[in-house]
């Protein structure tokens, strides 16, 4: 994937995101923030909106190309805070179908798209770190993984 592909549907998952949250807040009730699905939700739309907004205080790598300690310290941060956002969402819309008490059917679909979902993170992690290992000549990483 090259980064315009990838900041594209980073931009679109955000919109989708904001798109879904205002519906959320405007078919519900107005103390709808007072229960923790409602409060969980605006924390992750929080952290959601933030990320893109973190992007223009990334720190630049030092002249000779390598990564500073503010870099790497943004680095953790960014990619520490995304899946921190991912995980209570995942948890909210869990908490969300067992608030509306929905038919078991949604629920068997949502754990269906979990698997899916858990199944793509493992696949992209996995390559990742072969490409990572690759690029960086380092065959120990490679050998352990195919043990």
């Amino acid at each position: 994937m090259s980064l315009s592909s990838i900041s594209l549907s980073q931009v679109s998952g955000l919109l989708f995101a904001i798109a879904g949250f205002v519906c959320a807040v405007m078919s519900v009730p107005f103390d709808h923030f007072k229960f923790a699905h409602g409060a969980i939700g605006l924390d992750i739309m929080i952290v959601g909106v933030m990320q893109p907004l973190n992007g223009f205080f990334r720190p630049h790598k030092s002249p000779d190309g390598s990564r500073t300690l503010k870099r790497i310290i943004w680095e953790w941060y960014h990619k520490l805070a995304g899946r921190f956002a991912l995980i209570l969402a995942l948890i909210n819309i869990c908490l969300g179908l067992f608030l509306d008490v929905v038919p078991v059917a949604a629920w068997a679909v949502w754990y269906a798209y979990l698997c899916v979902l858990c199944l793509l993170y493992v696949v992209m992690e996995i390559r990742l770190r072969r490409k990572n290992s690759a690029r960086t000549g380092n065959a120990d990483i490679l050998a352990m993984e195919k043990k």
